[in-house]
């Protein structure tokens, strides 16, 4: 999460992230309202809508910032001068992201919802990658 944002707003993310892995455990995706995320978290409705457009959004917000999680580990365990080991580390960062989360997630992918995880976290892990494919061409 992004360490810039007000402490308030990062305090409500995590809230209602939390309350939406908890609401995954009991129902599906598709079952869960936004009213009641919002009660789970102790979050105003309409302080949700001010900062997602619905709970697909929320969603891709939610995977995003999971994944990121887990890239910016790979990415401080690969200080090689080699690119390779960043590489290694990303993909094998990605493998656990997956594994570790295959409990609360795992019921997405067997629903409608696998498309909106694909692409939520594929231009997470594209524009990572390109970044320091760039990053690498440049150095040589």
């Amino acid at each position: 999460m992004d360490k810039n944002l007000d402490l308030r707003i990062r305090k409500t993310y995590m809230c209602l992230m939390n309350a939406l892995l908890e609401l995954l455990k009991e129902k599906s995706f598709e079952e869960i309202t936004v009213n009641e995320l919002c009660d789970r978290a102790l979050v105003g409705r309409g302080t949700f809508y001010k900062h997602f457009a619905d709970k697909y959004a929320f969603l891709s917000f939610v995977l995003n910032e999971m994944l990121n999680h887990y890239i910016e580990k790979a990415e401080e365990e690969s200080n090689s001068p080699d690119p390779r080991s960043y590489y290694v580390a990303f993909f094998k960062a990605f493998l656990q992201f997956v594994e570790e989360n295959t409990e609360s997630f795992g019921p997405l992918t067997s629903s409608s919802m696998t498309v909106v995880m694909l692409f939520s976290t594929s231009d997470t892990i594209s524009d990572k990658l390109e970044e320091h494919l760039r990053r690498d061409a440049a150095a040589g």
